[in-house]
């Protein structure tokens, strides 16, 4: 779960051009935090997912979506 969450907000954090700096402040965390969300080894709570989602202009889904089908798979085994 980290891990998907990890590419998607690197990925999307590119996308917008922002600093990780520059996306903590915009959602009032430190860069330390989005560095370890990006590394993998930090997991963000539901109402930073939304924070990130807002200061990347995503759609929840865009985060959510692909953690309801690791679940799905983890359930199905």
């Amino acid at each position: 779960m980290k891990k998907i969450i990890a590419s998607i907000v690197k990925k999307e954090r590119k996308r917008a051009k922002l600093t990780q700096d520059k996306l903590a402040e915009e959602i009032g965390v430190s860069t330390r935090f989005i560095q370890m969300v990006e590394a993998g080894t930090e997991r963000p709570g539901f109402l930073n997912l939304f924070r990130l989602c807002h200061a990347l202009d995503l759609h929840y889904t865009v985060i959510f979506d692909p953690l309801w089908e690791h679940f799905k798979k983890k359930l199905l085994k």
